[in-house]
C-alpha cells in the first residue's frame, strides 16, 4: 500500500476518505479494523494484543514495535539504524 496517512485507519474511518483508495480500499478497511481494534484494546486494558496480532511489552534491549500492514506484526528494532542515528 506504500507510505500513506495512517490516521483514518487508526480510527476505523476509511470510509469517508474511500475516493483516495480505489482499487485498495477493502485492504485499507481490513487494516483500519485491527488498527481501531488494538487502540480500543489499549485503551481498555493497556496491551493492544488481538487475535492474529500479538503484542510484546517494550524491552530496551529488542525495542519491540508492533507494525500494522498488508500483515500486521511484532519486529524487533525496525529502525534500529535510524533509532541510532536520532539518538546519538
Amino acid at each position: 500500500m506504500g507510505i500513506q496517512p495512517s490516521w483514518p485507519s487508526a480510527v476505523d474511518n476509511t470510509k469517508r476518505c474511500e475516493t483516495g483508495h480505489g482499487e485498495h480500499a477493502p485492504k485499507r478497511r481490513k487494516l483500519a479494523k485491527k488498527m481501531a481494534t488494538a487502540w480500543a484494546n489499549f485503551a481498555r486494558t493497556g496491551n493492544p494484543s488481538q487475535p492474529g496480532v500479538p503484542w510484546t511489552p517494550t524491552d530496551s534491549s529488542r525495542c519491540p514495535t508492533m507494525v500494522f500492514d498488508n500483515r500486521c506484526r511484532m519486529v524487533d528494532d525496525p529502525e534500529g539504524e535510524v533509532r541510532k542515528i536520532l539518538l546519538s
